[in-house]
Formats: structure tokens, C-alpha cells, sequence
């Protein structure tokens, strides 16, 4: 758990927690509360609107969305890890690239079908059709009375 959580994690989490000391602490120089403001100035006849910036090519917005993506997804591998281990018999959690993945959530959650040799299919959803209840209870035949 520690290398799938910690390990994997290690480079962005001290990179948020540097970025806590800076802005919070004022920690390697701090950042002054000017470096939050939208403000729009005015020189040589040119309006130019200045925005908040973590780094000289990167603005807060940006700096804060990357931070976003992965403590979601930090949160969804922590998650996906405990209820791995409470996962009923015949299920289970199939944890993706994220080039695999896209923009969706890196984990995928299956069903371990047995085969007649003894071997076992894993089927995800990516690859069968699931229904919803409501889709199961059309599906069955009318009962005869």
C-alpha cells in the first residue's frame, strides 16, 4: 500500500506541501497576498491584465488544477485500496495507466467469471454490458400464470 499510495505520489505531494509552506508559512521568500490579485495596469497606452503566477511560465489557475487532478486521483487509489479488501468473492478492481485511462478514473471494477478448465475470465466494463436493475427486471420472462 505505502509504494501504490506514497511512493508513486511522493514528487507532487512535497511539491503541494512546499506550495502550503509558501503561501501559508511564507517559507523560501513566501508569497505576498499581490500575487493573488487580478489587476489590470496600464503602460505606454497598453492595457494588460496581470494574473495570479506560481512560477514565471505558469499561472496559479494552472499550478491549482494539476494539484486538483492528482489529489483526486490520490483519493480514488486510496479508496479503490480499502474497498479492494472488503471486495465480496467473485469481484474485483483493475487499476489502469493513465494513458490508458484518458481523463476517466484509472480504476475499473470487474467480476471473475470461472471457466470450464479451471481457468478464470476477468470481465471489466469496458469490455461486457452491465445493466441496471431496472434493465434486469424487464429482461426476465413474463412468469405464467
Amino acid at each position: 500500500m505505502k509504494g501504490v499510495l506514497f511512493d508513486r505520489n511522493k514528487d507532487w505531494l512535497d511539491t503541494v506541501i512546499d506550495m502550503r509552506d509558501r503561501v501559508n508559512h511564507y517559507l523560501e521568500g513566501g508569497l505576498p497576498i499581490e500575487h493573488f490579485n487580478v489587476r489590470k495596469v496600464t503602460r505606454n497606452d497598453k492595457q494588460k491584465v496581470i494574473v495570479p503566477m506560481w512560477s514565471t511560465s505558469q499561472t496559479l489557475r494552472s499550478a491549482l488544477e494539476v494539484v486538483w487532478a492528482r489529489l483526486i486521483s490520490f483519493c480514488e487509489d486510496f479508496i479503490g485500496i480499502f474497498l479492494f479488501a472488503r471486495l465480496r468473492l467473485g469481484f474485483t478492481f483493475k487499476h489502469l495507466d493513465r494513458a490508458e485511462a484518458g481523463a476517466l478514473s484509472l480504476w475499473r471494477i470487474g467480476m471473475i467469471m470461472p471457466n470450464q478448465d479451471g481457468t478464470e475470465t476477468y470481465l471489466y466494463e469496458e469490455s461486457c454490458e452491465f445493466m441496471s436493475p431496472e434493465d434486469e427486471a424487464d429482461s426476465w420472462p413474463e412468469k405464467a400464470e
